[in-house]
């Protein structure tokens, strides 16, 4: 599938676009808001500034993937990969997050505040100015070598760092 065949699909009204392929595919700005992507490939896929509000990407694979200034506002993404990729300015405000695996991304400046965060993986992520607030189950988050500097934690703390997570 590229680019302007998921365009046309979500035009017609289609939403489901359970484990499509996209890998390495060019999706910047794309709208593709209340969409169902559980499951899909979307390594090193550019989905910057991508509105994805209210999407599932349940066991999605976004390893490398590049979501900088992309809006996931109560999207699913429940057991995802996001190895290495870029968070940048993501909003995923009310978001599930249920062990996801963000081990190596950068989330600087993104906002989890209310993200459901039970068994997730930060290990070695970048979280600089990262607002955490209201963040649920962050105490069964593994953030072994995470680097905290000015994040925003659950009870509105401010972490000023550099703090390496242990």
């Amino acid at each position: 599938m590229d680019r302007e065949e998921i365009i046309r699909r979500y035009a017609t009204g289609d939403r489901d676009f359970s484990g499509v392929s996209l890998r390495e595919s060019e999706l910047e700005y794309i709208n593709l808001m209340g969409s169902d992507l559980s499951g899909a490939d979307l390594i090193c896929t550019n989905l910057r500034g991508a509105g994805l509000s209210n999407t599932n990407l349940s066991g999605a694979n976004l390893r490398g993937a590049n979501l900088s200034g992309a809006t996931l506002r109560n999207a699913k993404l429940d057991s995802a990969d996001l190895r290495n990729a870029c968070l940048w300015g993501t909003n995923l405000t009310d978001s599930s997050l249920a062990r996801a695996n963000f081990d190596g991304a950068n989330l600087t400046n993104a906002v989890l505040s209310n993200a459901r965060m039970y068994g997730t993986n930060l290990e070695r992520t970048i979280l600089i100015n990262t607002i955490l607030r209201d963040v649920m189950d962050l105490n069964f988050v593994l953030a072994f070598n995470a680097f905290f500097w000015n994040t925003t934690l659950p009870d509105g703390s401010i972490k000023v760092g550099p703090i390496y997570g242990s």
